[in-house]
C-alpha cells in the first residue's frame, strides 16, 4: 500500500447500491493515467443537488451549495495537538455544544454562537461522531451571497451501511439548515 492511497475499487458496488436505493446517480472519473479512480454520487435532497465523492487518494467527501437566505459560517473540525497548543497561547476560546464526547473531539467554530448551538442538533452529533466526519464546514459568502457545505470523514466507510449514515448526516444537515431560514 502506498502512503495516502487506498485502493477504492471494492467500493464500488455498494456505492452503486447506495445511489440506487437514494434515487440518485454513481459515476466514476479516472485520472489520465488510469491509474487513480474517483467515485461520485449525485443526488437530490430537498430540492438541493448534493454530491458525494471518494478517491483513491482523497477521503469521502460531501458537498452542495445554495443561494442562501440568510448568513452562516460555521467550522467543525477533529482538534489536533497544534489546535490545542495555538489555543492554550492564543487565548482563543472555542465553542461548545454541551455534549462532553463531541465537545471533547471537535474544534467548533462559528461568528454566531446561538445559531450554531440550533443548528448542530444532537442528532447531527450523533451522526458526525458515528461516520467519524473529521472535518465541516458550512460558510455563506457575502459577496455572492451563496452558502457552501462541505464535510468529509474518515476512509473507514467500507459497507452500504457506514455510506447510508452518511447520507442521513448530509441529509439532516440540509434539512436543519432550510429549517432555520439559512437555505
Amino acid at each position: 500500500m502506498k502512503l495516502g492511497y487506498t485502493d477504492i475499487s471494492k467500493k464500488r458496488e455498494f456505492w452503486k447500491e447506495q445511489s440506487e436505493k437514494i434515487s440518485g446517480k454513481f459515476g466514476i472519473r479516472y485520472a489520465q493515467s488510469k491509474s487513480h479512480e474517483t467515485l461520485l454520487i449525485n443526488f437530490k435532497h430537498s430540492g438541493f443537488d448534493i454530491k458525494f465523492s471518494e478517491s483513491d487518494t482523497q477521503p469521502l467527501k460531501m458537498t452542495f451549495s445554495s443561494n442562501a437566505q440568510s448568513g452562516c459560517k460555521i467550522s467543525i473540525s477533529e482538534e489536533d495537538v497544534i489546535d490545542k497548543l495555538v489555543k492554550l497561547f492564543s487565548g482563543n476560546k472555542e465553542l461548545h455544544v454541551g455534549n462532553t464526547e463531541f465537545d471533547k473531539q471537535y474544534l467548533i467554530q462559528s461568528d454566531d454562537s446561538v445559531f450554531l448551538r440550533k443548528f448542530i442538533t444532537n442528532d447531527i452529533q450523533t451522526l458526525m461522531l458515528e461516520t467519524n466526519a473529521f472535518a465541516m464546514n458550512c460558510i455563506t459568502n457575502k459577496r455572492t451571497n451563496r452558502l457552501e457545505f462541505f464535510c468529509t470523514v474518515n476512509r473507514q466507510i467500507c459497507d452500504i451501511e457506514g455510506l447510508q449514515k452518511v447520507y442521513e448526516l448530509t441529509c439532516s444537515i440540509v434539512d436543519r439548515l432550510k429549517e432555520l431560514g439559512v437555505i
